[in-house]
């Protein structure tokens, strides 16, 4: 609605209004010279492509990408892989996660949480990161700042920054395209938390 509003109604309206003034100069009017009938409707038209074509491309932009390993989805067979199991709703389906194997990090963005998988694919989930921490800090996640909750099992190695007390998450191999293509994430240690992920990377 305020697509149509703004994007036609609104744009067609100040087309007639700058036309009507341009035309009052010339004392012409707009309906007798045929403008309104003939050439208005044209402007019209290519008002309305437009904002189509926006909207084709905004859909195709946020269309979220499919993963063929979620087809199938993780079904647990034991109690280890029952604690590891997170279900996400995403546009009325329920995805079945192992979050050991199928997710990298968890991380805020403003309001809301979200699961960055290993595939690269992102969901919003009603969870905190306190509880997810609680809940799956025991198996290879651990916060390295306060908008992350990262995957140890993920990451090759940590190395020093510009940064005073700031520290950059190493990769393994197969991870690195996948974060160097997620731009809004800080994958960065900072000072309260290096101890703490010191101790469980050395473990884990």
């Amino acid at each position: 609605m305020l697509q149509f509003l703004l994007g036609v109604i609104l744009p067609a309206c100040i087309d007639l209004i700058l036309i009507s003034i341009y035309f009052n100069t010339r004392e012409q009017d707009i309906i007798d010279n045929g403008f309104l009938l003939v050439d208005f409707p044209v402007i019209f038209f290519f008002i309305v492509l437009m904002n189509i074509y926006y909207v084709i491309h905004y859909l195709l932009l946020t269309e979220s990408k499919p993963t063929i390993a979620y087809i199938n989805p993780i079904v647990p067979d034991n109690e280890n892989s029952e604690m590891t199991a997170l279900t996400i709703d995403h546009n009325g389906q329920h995805l079945l996660f192992d979050v050991s194997q199928d997710i990298l990090c968890f991380y805020r963005l403003g309001k809301s949480v979200k699961a960055f998988t290993t595939h690269g694919n992102e969901y919003v989930i009603n969870i905190s990161l306190a509880s997810l921490e609680e809940r799956f800090g025991t198996i290879h996640f651990c916060m390295i700042n306060r908008s992350m909750l990262i995957n140890t099992k993920t990451i090759r190695g940590y190395e020093s920054t510009d940064k005073r007390d700031s520290f950059k998450i190493i990769f393994k191999p197969q991870f690195t395209d996948i974060v160097k293509s997620s731009k809004d994430k800080s994958f960065y240690i900072t000072k309260e938390y290096l101890a703490a992920f010191r101790g469980r990377f050395n473990n884990d």
